[in-house]
């Protein structure tokens, strides 16, 4: 039986690298490793580029539906949290016909509008762990091809679940803007109750897409 050290020297001797088609083969399977990973986080990476535009994005999430002091009171665990009218002052750069129940517009600014459950202490608009978060899409980044498509007013959008505390809407709108919305698992919405959230939706011309 070859031991070790033959092997070692065997391996060492001019002659016993590896073919080049096995390197070339090695190296495009890590390039389609790194390529399925990407895929997998373009929509964290569409959150983080249009956060890092204005500020400093805080996350404390850790998978799962998050819970926030204010959302027991309107939702049991696994219960839907209905769409409700919105009535109230409008933040510039979009405009919502409806919000979750017993949730509210925390403001906008410039980048994104958050909206989260009333009585949530965290009022960082840079902050969007557990909240339900409107932005355009960065404009380094193409709406993804993979998920859910869904009706979103006139048109069609994707549904993705990356992360699976967070599903993401893309679609563009009838003036051409991309649209990206964050939607937390704790609001327990189906995708087509997602699109029906975006169809609720509009930009306007103050609104800025992020670019990373």
């Amino acid at each position: 039986m070859t031991d070790l050290h033959t092997r070692l020297l065997e391996a060492s001797r001019p002659g016993a690298e590896p073919a080049a088609y096995v390197v070339d083969q090695d190296v495009a399977r890590g390039r389609r490793a790194l390529a399925r990973r990407n895929m997998r986080r373009v929509g964290t990476r569409g959150v983080l580029l249009a956060a890092a535009a204005v500020g400093t994005l805080v996350i404390t999430q850790t998978g799962g539906g998050t819970s926030r002091p204010g959302q027991a009171a309107t939702q049991s665990a696994g219960s839907r949290t209905q769409l409700v009218a919105y009535t109230g002052t409008q933040p510039e750069g979009f405009t919502v016909d409806s919000v979750p129940s017993g949730w509210e517009i925390q403001g906008v600014n410039g980048y994104a509008l958050t909206i989260a459950a009333k009585g949530d202490p965290d009022q960082s608009l840079d902050s969007f762990a557990g909240k339900l978060v409107v932005m355009l899409l960065s404009k380094s980044l193409s709406i993804p091809t993979s998920g859910t498509h869904v009706r979103v007013g006139a048109t069609t959008g994707i549904v993705s679940h990356f992360d699976p505390s967070t599903a993401q809407l893309f679609f563009t709108d009838a003036a051409g803007h991309a649209v990206d919305i964050q939607v937390p698992a704790s609001l327990h919405w189906t995708d087509q109750e997602i699109g029906e959230f975006g169809s609720a939706v509009h930009v306007n011309a103050s609104a800025q897409a992020g670019v990373g």
